[in-house]
């Protein structure tokens, strides 16, 4: 591994002494006359050994010292060896080709393959895969993708997944340096990082300039031990009765239907954070092709209306034979019957009701951010568990 400074430091020799300040953390520090000759020699082609004989010190003295420099913040290792290859998924094949190549196990849920693949096709989503290698094995990779219909100037990428422990953090940082490089080459102004959840590789993105955007919390249901309370099914009860009697409908959804859900979902969609999901389904091509997929159950997907006004629908999906996800739904908040029958409960109560009688045991119920505690306490007014936490991180290019 070769030390190299971080792009993110400025340095200042004087009479006064040698300054190292680091725009990111804020962080000031002075080092002596070998000091800074050791940390001007950090550009990434000298090795530690290079370093100790161009200073005159022992190798153990610097490798003390790189650490300690590495510690504030001021350095960080490469691996001049690793090859990088920012691989363009023109169709989802070439993802088994990757697999066959590394022997690779990429694995999806029922339908998210096929929903992916159809992204792709459309041109909806532009997704390649970095990939890090050496000695013809594989080191880790990170999904990256364009969404031009969502920010134009952003490049996304999912957090790296590694294959080897040694080196986890530093080979982390060292994709992550290559997919910021890969960004300007594309002319993209921002980047964002999905779905960090290692708090090892948090701290490194912080390092580096990044900002945590968004937190978000991922939530589970167990249908075999949890049940509504009493309080919560008498209010199901009431609303149903409420329905009935005043000709409220609650079916399938139906392709028929498709105008109608997408516009219900821009509407609210206007008042809300845009993100993958906002932009893809607000677009009447792809969700419409949700009724092709093989989690697809028209028993799973149901809507309110009232004299033909749509009041709220669910969409669920399995994830296999028994466990199913809560994909996307909408309530016309602004429709004050929505409220009045209790659409949101009506719908959430008949389709556990149905997974139950199906056999579905667990039950995904997505996520959603920190910060709406609204949509917090409805899930866990449901039997919801919060199974993890995880951040979105940007950086300004």
């Amino acid at each position: 591994m070769i030390p190299k400074k971080e792009s993110n430091i400025l340095i200042r020799s004087s009479e006064q002494g040698n300054t190292v300040f680091n725009l990111v953390s804020g962080s000031i520090f002075q080092l002596d006359e070998t000091g800074i000759g050791v940390l001007n020699l950090c550009d990434g082609k000298h090795s530690d050994s290079d370093i100790a004989q161009k200073t005159q010190s022992s190798l153990q003295e610097v490798q003390a010292f790189l650490s300690d420099l590495e510690q504030l913040g001021l350095i960080y290792f490469v691996d001049p060896d690793i090859a990088y290859e920012l691989k363009k998924i023109s169709h989802i094949d070439v993802e088994d080709e990757i697999s066959r190549l590394y022997d690779l196990k990429i694995t999806y849920t029922v339908g998210d393959r096929t929903f992916k693949s159809i992204l792709i096709d459309m041109s909806f989503v532009h997704l390649f895969y970095l990939l890090a290698s050496k000695d013809k094995s594989m080191v880790g990779l990170s999904e990256v993708f364009i969404l031009e219909e969502l920010d134009p100037d952003m490049l996304f990428f999912y957090q790296p997944h590694l294959l080897q422990r040694e080196y986890y953090a530093q080979n982390a940082r060292l994709i992550v340096e290559e997919i910021l490089k890969k960004a300007e080459e594309l002319g993209k102004k921002k980047v964002e990082a999905l779905n960090m959840f290692d708090e090892e590789i948090q701290k490194t993105l912080a390092r580096i300039g990044f900002f945590e955007s968004r937190k978000v919390v991922m939530w589970d249901l167990n249908l075999e031990e949890h049940a509504a309370s009493s309080k919560l099914e008498k209010n199901v009860r009431y609303y149903e009765r409420k329905a009935e009697k005043d000709n409220v409908v609650i079916r399938p959804i139906t392709k028929e239907d498709v105008p109608r859900l997408v516009d219900l979902y821009r509407s609210f969609s206007k008042i809300h954070k845009k993100d993958l999901y906002t932009v893809c389904f607000g677009n009447p091509e792809i969700f419409e092709k949700l009724f092709e997929l093989e989690g697809f159950d028209s028993e799973l997907c149901l809507l309110a209306e009232k004299d033909e006004a749509l009041l709220g629908y669910h969409v669920w999906m399995w994830r296999d034979a028994q466990n199913a996800e809560w994909w996307i739904s909408r309530i016309d908040h602004d429709n004050p019957e929505a409220s009045k029958y209790g659409v949101i409960d009506l719908l959430f109560s008949r389709i556990t009701k149905k997974l139950r009688e199906k056999g579905a045991v667990r039950v995904s119920l997505g996520w959603n951010d920190l910060s709406d505690q609204g949509l917090c306490y409805y899930k866990w007014k449901w039997g919801g568990i919060p199974t993890q936490c995880f951040s979105f991180m940007r950086k300004v290019l």
